[in-house]
């Protein structure tokens, strides 16, 4: 049998590999991030192959509220089976993430925490060698993330905040980095114990953006400055609503078209927005051409972005230019201006700009695709 082949078999045994959760009523309820401990058990295990999954318990359990809308399927057992199977067992004050329950169903029977502690997962060949307090073995890896027992509120809230100050996106700028982020985790933070939706909150975003353009097209620097603060606040709350979808286990195609789409409906308007501005105050061609130009601008660069993300992975130059560009951070920029009544610099920077961008993108992309093809 060849190496892939292998590799597939091996995969697919993990994948067949059955779980077992050791449900304690107290760690196992604690929350994390919004979301119940054993809820999160039980997605981790489901998304790194484990099947079937059980919880014993011989009491009754709280329906684990995500995992049921996620429609993962589990059951429960008032112990653990004697007969020998392949297995993991966590115990219920065990934190553990997806990618280090892969690499344990890959290459090792045991994990420890970052300081070296041993975490309450085991991969055994019966569920009947079971045992809490088992120390790491020679065969334990490090986990990469934040694997860990938890066994008071306290500890729960600290792992809510590290998992809280890790959601970062790949396409954050020094603005989203420093200072729209820092302050989206404290809006983060309140809404993830609610039912408010990743979606919803895009939504949320989008309107203020569109009322912001709309401040923007009033001729009086007041009201400039007053949308530019509201394009900010739309640009922090755009933070939040991915946050809340990772941390939740939301996310969705509907939700990252809504995210992207709603940002080129808000640049649009924000564009509109100052070129109205600037044209009621005192009318000018120039300025309507320039208005016009970064509209057009928008349009193209958006469906140039489409085209060019589908060959990101191609060529890494394309990666840098879209994850450098698919951010707000010329929010800053429109405030500043906005407060010493320049706008007009804004209009001239987008209205030329803008092209030079999604026409340097196309050029390198056609060039990547045609070496792609040779």
């Amino acid at each position: 049998m060849s190496a892939p082949e292998d590799m597939t078999e091996k995969s697919q045994k993990a994948a067949r590999m059955a779980a077992f959760i050791i449900y304690r009523p107290a760690e196992s309820e604690l929350r994390v991030a919004g979301i119940s401990l054993l809820d999160r058990q039980l997605i981790a295990l489901h998304r790194a192959g484990c099947h079937p999954l059980t919880v014993i318990t011989a009491k009754s359990v709280p329906s684990p509220l995500r995992t049921q809308q996620l429609k993962i399927p589990f059951q429960i057992a008032a112990s653990l089976p004697s007969e020998a199977q392949p297995c993991l067992v966590l115990d219920g004050n065990a934190y553990v993430e997806q990618p280090d329950i892969s690499a344990l169903l890959r290459d090792s029977v045991s994990i420890q925490s970052k300081d070296g502690s041993p975490v309450a997962i085991q991969k055994l060949d019966s569920p009947s060698h079971w045992s809490p307090s088992a120390e790491s073995t020679s065969q334990a890896f490090k986990s990469k993330y934040r694997a860990r027992n938890l066994n008071s509120d306290e500890e729960s809230a600290a792992l809510s905040t590290q998992l809280l100050k890790g959601t970062i996106s790949s396409s954050d700028g020094l603005v989203d980095r420093f200072f729209n982020r820092p302050i989206s985790r404290q809006i983060t933070k309140r809404l993830l114990e609610t039912s408010v939706s990743p979606n919803l909150i895009s939504l949320g975003a989008i309107f203020i953006g569109l009322l912001a353009g709309l401040m923007l097209a009033i001729p009086r620097q007041e009201f400039a400055v007053l949308g530019a603060i509201l394009f900010q606040f739309s640009a922090i709350l755009d933070c939040s609503d991915g946050d809340i979808a990772r941390l939740h286990f939301k996310e969705s195609l509907l939700g990252k078209w809504l995210d992207i789409v709603g940002d080129q409906v808000v640049h649009i308007a924000i564009f509109v927005g100052i070129g109205f501005g600037l044209i009621n105050a005192s009318p000018s061609f120039a300025i309507t051409l320039l208005t016009m130009s970064a509209v057009a601008g928008a349009i193209l660069a958006f469906a140039t972005f489409l085209w060019a993300s589908n060959r990101a992975q191609k060529d890494p130059r394309i990666d840098r230019i879209l994850q450098a560009t698919a951010n707000r951070d010329f929010s800053v920029v429109v405030l500043c201006l906005a407060c010493i009544g320049r706008l007009d610099i804004f209009a001239w920077l987008v209205g030329i700009g803008i092209h030079i961008y999604w026409i340097g993108l196309l050029i390198i992309s056609i060039r990547a695709n045609k070496q792609a093809q040779a």
